[in-house]
């Protein structure tokens, strides 16, 4: 396996979100560290001359990067970086489609649809509900959310089993690792007006340097799909001081990358061996964001169904 995965050149940023599995997680680094050098994520996005290295990324800032994570690459003293949304941080509130998920579980797809149904009916499952609730404007997510779980009598999930806390961030911090942005909310920032951009890209930073004592230039994409940034998004984050993002757009780092629109591969917690092999040698083989356009835009796409898997919500 770690021969295999030598053979593809070029650098990769890895993305994980959830790692629940310590043994899973430390077979990952084993594998990742076999044939690539391990550097931060502004360096290997910067600086040309790496032609065989990666970068491993966290999104969403969930506890297990602490939990489990952290013991693993501290050990090894590598270098990685969490991308966090401040809201959990500074509020206590957990990001929408953490409460959407929540919701679907307690009381099912057809009473959490009614809220939206005019631009959800297409949408099976909870996890294709979430996906199509992407273009709504975030503020009508929230306050249907709100009415929800009022109605239901259902609370928002706990955010510390759940995220990291803002003591656990600036110890992270502490002891090596880098925070970067995720927004404040992680709305869908192409759906925003340029000053609304602005707020969760500006007051994300803020708080995070509030915590960590270093204004952040690393940016994650909420979603992160070419449908979830525009042109003004990257204004905002350059004139905001930041000088790398990543989205979730699959494929390995080539010469010349744009440093605002990084590619990553995602590994989902719990992918099998050759499932990690697959997407090292051919990350952007999988048709996941096809069908997520599908979706948004209320087509319906029998190849893109029959050949997508299910994503993180990024």
């Amino acid at each position: 396996m770690r021969r295999a995965l030598q053979i593809r050149s070029g650098s990769i940023v890895w993305l994980f979100h959830d790692v629940t599995d310590a043994g899973w997680f430390e077979r990952c680094v084993d594998e990742i560290t076999s044939g690539r050098d391990v550097l931060p994520l502004v360096e290997l996005a910067l600086d040309d001359g790496h032609e065989k290295a990666c970068a491993i990324t966290f999104d969403d800032g969930l506890r297990s990067v602490a939990d489990v994570a952290h013991p693993i690459l501290s050990a090894r003293r590598l270098p990685y970086t969490v991308f966090v949304c401040t809201q959990v941080l500074t509020e206590g509130v957990v990001p929408w489609f953490y409460r959407v998920s929540h919701l679907g579980r307690s009381i099912g797809l057809e009473q959490v649809r009614s809220r939206w149904m005019d631009v959800t009916r297409r949408a099976r499952t909870i996890d294709e509900f979430a996906i199509s609730l992407k273009q709504v404007p975030l503020d009508a997510i929230l306050n249907g959310l709100d009415e929800l779980e009022d109605e239901h009598g259902i609370p928002p999930p706990d955010p510390l089993s759940l995220f990291l806390s803002a003591d656990q961030v600036k110890a992270l911090a502490d002891a090596g690792a880098t925070i970067g942005s995720h927004t404040h909310r992680h709305p869908i920032l192409s759906l925003l007006a340029v000053e609304d951009q602005v707020f969760e890209v500006e007051h994300s930073a803020k708080v995070i340097e509030s915590l960590t004592d270093r204004r952040p230039i690393e940016f994650s994409y909420p979603n992160g799909t070419p449908l979830d940034f525009n042109d003004d998004t990257i204004g905002v984050l350059r004139a905001s001081g930041f000088q790398v993002a990543a989205t979730t757009s699959p494929g390995i780092l080539s010469g010349g990358a744009d440093p605002m629109a990084l590619p990553r591969v995602g590994l989902r917690d719990g992918a099998s061996a050759w499932r990690r092999l697959a997407k090292t040698l051919a990350p952007s083989f999988s048709r996941i964001h096809a069908k997520e356009r599908a979706l948004r835009v209320g087509r319906s796409d029998r190849r893109v169904r029959k050949t997508s898997r299910p994503r993180d919500a990024g």
